[in-house]
């Protein structure tokens, strides 16, 4: 017998009888003789609100589970769905495995209302979804003609005669799932429903997904959960040069005694460029409590905030020149142009940055930026009097307004106890005067090497304001 077994136990509440259950104590689809739960293999769950509809993702891929590709689409479902009303209850993860894949939606499917799987529609052997949704659900798969058609136009447009015999599997369906057009790809996603549920499968390729997320599964979701709440409120909020632990200690001692109402969530996302905040309320007055708890905070993070579209300080330091007519030029030394790919990887970056000097040999230092050569032996080449020279030398040979110098011991090996690995020293020069520090960053070389791009940046961006906040 198939370890997919038919019946053995009660419909599940709201979804109808799904026959399958999984047999050898892996997982029962099936509500116990006694008692409303879910059995001892389910957790016991609060109900969710109708208004506030639960969705789990599942993310399907081989390549997932090797680490050979970092999972994207699940970060970027769960911000799609919340801001449209809906609870994310997990997002799960499996390979590319018929009965993975299967137990995956029979768990997602008693513990909520809406599933959304990505990958596994494709036309090759391993793209199962479609076979463990027909098995679930018990629905035959059957070629749709529409489908088939549409494949073939794509394939001859491609120059090929005759649809490929693995490609047609892209045509068979379930019985019954409704077909979501996709206009980045061949694969098409599908919804189908299941009781009171929806399931919504969407091809693995991100931009396919996003565009059938955007032109198709968006407006369902209106007709599917009309009643949904929409309160939910979030700000997204951009710091640097201000470590997470910090910050969040400082963040919580404003909104505590700064009068912000209850009910505020604050999520806290480090990275080697920053921390980003994300600050959410919920409930008919979320937008309210938000700007309230906002003004709490605002003197901690006015020192670290920066808006900007992209999220990357980069962009704001081109704005600021741009609005001071200034040009800018790097000179880099342990980032090895770093600096200058953030600036020029903004689009329209050449209205302000001119060019770069990576001067990595102290050789470089001194005949290109005009080092002398006696500074470099007597304060080394990280040192103030160097990474001032650096700077100086690159806005002259540039004509650039700006500059910003970097020069450090990006380890592992090169440190010393005065020079230790993690030391880096920046200058800048600009018309209003010169200016050095210096950075003691821990982590690897990259790590190193990341900060020090990034804090450079944190200097330009302070220097090109009109009115620059102190540190």
């Amino acid at each position: 017998m198939d370890r997919l077994s038919r019946g053995g136990g009660r419909p599940i509440p709201g979804i109808g009888p799904l026959p399958h259950h999984l047999l050898h104590g892996r997982l029962r689809l099936a509500v116990p003789e006694h008692g409303d739960g879910f059995g001892p293999s389910w957790p016991m769950m609060s109900p969710v609100p109708m208004g506030s509809p639960s969705v789990v993702l599942i993310t399907i891929g081989d390549e997932l589970l090797s680490g050979e590709r970092v999972d994207s689409n699940g970060p970027w479902m769960a911000r799609f769905f919340q801001a449209r009303g809906f609870a994310v209850r997990e997002i799960l993860t499996v390979g590319d495995d018929e009965e993975a894949i299967v137990e995956a939606l029979a768990r997602a499917l008693v513990r909520c209302r809406l599933v959304v799987t990505t990958g596994g529609l494709g036309p090759t052997s391993d793209d199962r979804t479609r076979e463990a949704v027909s098995r679930l659900l018990v629905l035959p798969l059957r070629e749709d003609e529409a489908v088939r058609e549409g494949l073939e136009r794509r394939y001859r447009e491609r120059g090929l005669l005759a649809l490929p015999p693995r490609a047609r599997r892209m045509a068979q369906l379930p019985e019954g799932a409704e077909v979501l057009v996709n206009g980045r790809g061949a694969a098409p996603g599908l919804a189908l429903k299941a009781g009171n549920r929806r399931l919504v499968l969407l091809p693995g390729v991100p931009g396919e997904m996003q565009g059938l997320m955007e032109s198709e599964v968006d407006s369902r979701l209106d007709q599917w959960f009309p009643q949904r709440s929409r309160s939910l409120r979030t700000v997204l909020i951009q710091t640097t040069g201000i470590a997470e632990s910090v910050l969040a200690e400082r963040l919580e001692f404003a909104l505590a005694e700064g009068g912000a109402p209850a009910g505020v969530t604050v999520a806290y996302r480090p990275s080697l460029r920053g921390v980003e905040l994300r600050l959410s309320a919920v409930g008919p007055d979320a937008e309210e409590t938000l700007a309230q708890a906002l003004l709490a905070v605002a003197p901690v993070l006015e020192p670290y905030r920066y808006d900007v579209v992209s999220g990357d300080l980069a962009e704001l330091v081109l704005d600021r020149l741009a609005a001071r007519q200034w040009k800018v030029a790097v000179a880099e030394s342990c980032t090895g142009g770093l600096v200058a790919g953030r600036l020029t990887a903004v689009p329209g970056s050449s209205r302000v940055f001119l060019g770069g000097i990576v001067a990595y040999h102290d050789e470089v230092k001194s005949s290109l930026l005009g080092v002398p050569e006696e500074w470099i032996r007597t304060h080394g080449a990280v040192s103030d009097q160097v990474v001032r020279a650096m700077a100086r030398g690159a806005a002259k040979r540039l004509s650039a307004q700006v500059a910003v110098a970097v020069s450090g011991v990006a380890g592992p090996g090169g440190g010393t106890p005065t020079k230790p690995v993690g030391l880096v020293w920046f200058g800048l020069h600009s018309p209003e005067g010169e200016w050095s520090w210096s950075e003691r960053f821990s982590g690897g070389r990259d790590e190193v090497r990341e900060r020090s791009a990034q804090y450079a940046l944190q200097r330009l961006a302070d220097a090109a304001n009109p009115d620059p906040r102190e540190g």
